[in-house]
């Protein structure tokens, strides 16, 4: 359900008057979805309702359906990989110390939700709470910025 709720705020953010169909080989997903809730697990109905109060200030209309799992392979395996070359962070106490030595920065350049030093941060690719995606796309002039690449982009 998480997951989810991610795809829809990173991948339809900026829509709305649209209709999204929501193909999950979770049946509870589908269920508490298409019913906007339910009343077996209070962390789903929780989520479905954060959801469709999403959806419907955006008036987006959901509906679910149900993909066997041996027809969601590509889904299934992009979620279940972690790419170790991409969420390394220098540790929170190192951090600090480059903070106090400097100032602090405004904003992360190069984190996702897993490993962002920062509330605000850009990430590579369509994340939820990202305030951009690709920070060479963006002006850093105006910033104080703190950037830790991804070591596949330095080397």
């Amino acid at each position: 359900m998480l997951a989810v709720k991610f795809g829809l705020s990173s991948l339809v953010h900026d829509k709305g008057d649209i209709h999204v169909r929501v193909m999950s080989d979770n049946t509870t997903v589908v269920s508490y979805i298409s019913a906007m809730g339910g009343c077996k697990s209070t962390e789903c109905n929780t989520l479905a309702k954060d959801i469709w109060s999403w959806a419907v200030a955006k008036n987006i209309w959901l509906s679910a359906a149900h993909i066997p799992g041996c027809d969601n392979i590509e889904a299934d395996k992009l979620s279940r990989t972690f790419n170790m070359a991409l969420e390394w962070k220098i540790s929170e106490s190192v951090f600090h110390r480059i903070v106090d030595c400097f100032s602090k920065p405004d904003i992360d350049l190069f984190a996702s939700r897993l490993n962002t030093q920062l509330p605000t941060y850009v990430s590579w690719k369509p994340d939820p709470m990202a305030v951009h995606i690709d920070a060479f796309s963006i002006n850093w002039s105006q910033c104080i910025f703190y950037a830790f690449p991804p070591f596949c982009i330095i080397s």
